[in-house]
């Protein structure tokens, strides 16, 4: 014969774990930027228009200041690579994103 609980907690998780409990539903609605290139296709289109818009202010940027000109590599030489970083920075009238070219 199986016994009874007579507790009168059963089934309430203690005080210790609340704050667990509050924050998981949170991160649900937790936007985390992508950590490659490649990542941007996995997201839904309205955000990679903002991110590519992102990129986009970047690259106008670099042109503007002349810190980034295209042009053809050199034979036998070795070109430098370089990747996207990305960031959410929050501010107090929203998110704002935030990518940087780096080498």
């Amino acid at each position: 014969v199986p016994r009874c609980s007579k507790r009168s907690t059963k089934g309430i998780p203690p005080k210790r774990y609340s704050w667990q409990v509050k924050n998981k539903h949170l991160l649900c609605n937790v936007t985390i930027p992508p950590e490659k290139f490649s990542d941007i296709k996995n997201l839904r289109e309205e955000e990679q228009e903002k991110w590519y818009g992102a990129m986009q202010v970047e690259m106008d940027s670099l042109k503007r200041l002349k810190v980034f000109t295209p042009a053809k590599p050199p034979e036998n030489k070795k070109v430098i690579g370089s990747r996207w970083v990305y960031r959410i920075k929050k501010k107090p009238n929203g998110e704002s994103l935030y990518t940087r070219l780096v080498a």
